[in-house]
């Protein structure tokens, strides 16, 4: 507990002093340079980035493919699920800048949702709502919810309580969608093949001893996941903005 709880604490501190100034301040550098296409592209890499790269996203994927009979591939899922998240982030930008009411988006969504389920197969209705779960990291939400607030803050006429969330609802919203069309195409066009034998091996947690060694891949898996997000971040600040 006592880990856990410096481990928090860091993780706040670098939300404080990294990822907050980091994404409000690119969405107001966005928004002065008044470039639409830049802005709408970096909503779609940060949300596609972070989300192929995602450790739950894989999980449920290799889960998914190892029991649908051969139908669904589990990199086509996780690329799907982070194509449309990255859709999700990008109509979400599009609605801030645009100052277009939310509960419009939303509520069509969630209707596109509904009807979509009653034409897909039952074998890809609970992957896909649960993917619409697994898809918001830790690290991506808090640099959306930034993104969003500092666009709002920026664009004159928008307000950043009414205009600035959002977006982790669109990024939850969209894969629903996505995947149950994909399950619709898999499931119509895609033969089945031997569903390949799962093997479950129940184990008990036990105590662990803390090493040089497990922390260093703790820190290797963790900067693994934040790579795709710093490489969108250099990419934009330094290429595009091109900031000192």
């Amino acid at each position: 507990m006592i880990i856990v709880g410096i481990g928090l604490a860091i993780f706040l501190q670098g939300l404080e002093i990294g990822i907050f100034p980091v994404g409000e301040g690119l969405a107001r550098d966005f928004a002065k340079s008044g470039s639409t296409m830049w802005i709408l592209i970096f909503g779609f890499m940060i949300g596609f980035g972070t989300t192929v790269a995602e450790p739950a996203l894989a999980v449920i994927a290799d889960k998914a493919a190892s029991i649908s009979s051969g139908r669904i591939d589990a990199d086509t899922l996780r690329f799907v699920v982070a194509g449309s998240v990255g859709f999700a982030i990008l109509l979400g930008v599009f609605r801030i800048i645009k100052g277009h009411p939310i509960h419009y988006y939303i509520i069509a969504g969630y209707i596109t949702v509904v009807s979509v389920t009653f034409l897909a197969p039952p074998e890809i209705i609970g992957l896909a709502y649960d993917l619409g779960g697994v898809t918001t990291s830790t690290v991506t939400v808090p640099l959306v919810a930034a993104l969003g607030i500092g666009l709002a803050s920026t664009i004159k006429g928008r307000n950043p309580v009414i205009d600035g969330f959002g977006l982790i609802a669109f990024a939850s919203l969209t894969p629903m969608i996505f995947v149950q069309v994909y399950g619709i195409y898999v499931y119509t066009f895609v033969d089945a093949t031997e569903v390949a034998k799962i093997v479950v091996e129940a184990t008990v947690s036990e105590t662990t001893t803390i090493s040089i060694e497990s922390i260093t891949l703790g820190i290797l898996a963790v900067v693994k996941d934040v790579l795709p997000i710093l490489a969108v971040i250099f990419f934009f600040q330094y290429v595009i903005l091109k900031k000192k």
